[in-house]
Order: C-alpha cells, then sequence, then structure tokens
C-alpha cells in the first residue's frame, strides 16, 4: 500500500472512530438526564448522588474525544464535507461538556429538594411532579438531537429546534408559578422559600438541556447543509 493510501485509511479508521465516540456520549448523556428525573420522582438520594458522580466522569469521556477530534484537524487537515463532520463533532463535545455540567446541577438541586421533602417540608415531591412534562421534553429534544447527528436527519434536526420553542414556553410557565408560590406563602416562609428557590433554579437547568439540544440540532444543519448562518456558536 503506498503512503497515500496507508493515510487515507488512517483517516477514515480515524472518522469512524471519532463518530462512534460521540454516538456513544447518547446513552450517558440522555440516561443521565433521566436519572435524575427517575431519582427526584422517587426520593432517591442515593440514585442522585450516583448522578452527581457520573456527570464527572462524562467530563472525563467527553474532553477525550473532543482531544481525538482536535487531533483529525491537526494531522489529517480534512477538507469540505469532511472537515464540517469533524468539527460538528468537535463542537458537540463542547455541548457535551456543557450537559455534563447541568447533569451535576440537576443532580444537586434535585438532592436538596429530596432533603427538603425528607426534613417535612410538606408537598415537594407532589410540587415536582409538575416538573415531568419539562423533562420528558428535554429528554426527547436531546435524543432527537443526538440521533440527528449521527443521520445526519436535517428533518430531525428541525423537529428538535421547533420543539425547543414550546420546551421554552413551558419553562416560563413553571419559573412564573413557583415564583408565584414564593412570593405568596405566609406561614413557615422562610423554609418553603429554600426549597423553592432549587425548584427554580432545576426547571432552569432543564431549560438549558433544551438549549444545547437545540445546538446539536444547528450542527446536524451545518454538516448537511453548509450554511453555518444555522450554527450557533
Amino acid at each position: 500500500m503506498s503512503d497515500s493510501g496507508h493515510i487515507l485509511t488512517q483517516f477514515d479508521d480515524a472518522l469512524k472512530s471519532l463518530g462512534a465516540d460521540v454516538a456513544g456520549l447518547k446513552p450517558v448523556l440522555v440516561g443521565g438526564l433521566e436519572a435524575v428525573e427517575r431519582a427526584l420522582m422517587a426520593g432517591d438520594v442515593r440514585g442522585l448522588q450516583d448522578v452527581r458522580e457520573e456527570a464527572a466522569s462524562i467530563e472525563r469521556s467527553v474532553a477525550d474525544v473532543e482531544n481525538a477530534g482536535r487531533l483529525i484537524l491537526v494531522r489529517f487537515r480534512p477538507v469540505a464535507t469532511d472537515l464540517r463532520y469533524v468539527l460538528a463533532r468537535v463542537r458537540v463535545c463542547s455541548v457535551a461538556m456543557e450537559l455534563a455540567e447541568e447533569l451535576a446541577e440537576l443532580a444537586k438541586r434535585a438532592l436538596a429538594l429530596v432533603e427538603a421533602n425528607e426534613a417535612g417540608e410538606p408537598d415537594v415531591l407532589a410540587e415536582m411532579q409538575r416538573v415531568r412534562p419539562l423533562f420528558d421534553m428535554a429528554v426527547n429534544e436531546l435524543r432527537d438531537g443526538l440521533d440527528a447527528l449521527e443521520g445526519p436527519d436535517v428533518d430531525l434536526a428541525a423537529s428538535v429546534r421547533r420543539r425547543d420553542a414550546e420546551l421554552d414556553q413551558l419553562h416560563a410557565q413553571l419559573i412564573s408559578d413557583f415564583i408565584d408560590s414564593l412570593s405568596s406563602d405566609g406561614r413557615g416562609k422562610a423554609h418553603s422559600a429554600r426549597w423553592l428557590v432549587d425548584a427554580v433554579f432545576l426547571v432552569r437547568s432543564i431549560e438549558r438541556v433544551g438549549d444545547l439540544a437545540k445546538n446539536i440540532a444547528d450542527e446536524v444543519v451545518f454538516v448537511a447543509t453548509a450554511k453555518a448562518d444555522y450554527h450557533a456558536g
């Protein structure tokens, strides 16, 4: 095999490996988000602690994948479609790093809510049932965004972008409801204020997951169409 043929084979192998590594982030990211929802609704302290620990492991894995992508850019200097393929996955790694940080934040806030419930605050976990639809929307957006990247599936990516507006609306409504509860609380206000603040930050983190899923969808459009104006940056 000639040197050029050998290099081409190495390049193809590196692209396949990068694609597989980025695809491998989907089960841990989506699974982590589902685990937070499940543990919060069940009042599972150990489950939430596990998510916080797993988030740090995800960050390390993402850093390794991102470094591999950057190495491809330096070593092989891809162009055109191949360049967009690598760039998109490097940028998705940056998104995944933020997602891991949001998982840790979500687990932290959910743990505080469970502890408030265990300390005797009334209706905390019952109130969290109102957040379930937002969790489910974020899980579906994130899963579909990562699936669209593997395609690439521009139609699925467009669907993620549209659905994020619906998630934003529900997020705004929940924030308004929790703030109204906080401002109107009377007896036991100091105690209720603590868990309501955690609830507000939890909802904001879920909304951020939706934003990050939309950023992944933007990368799908960039890969498929080379339209950089779709890229969220």
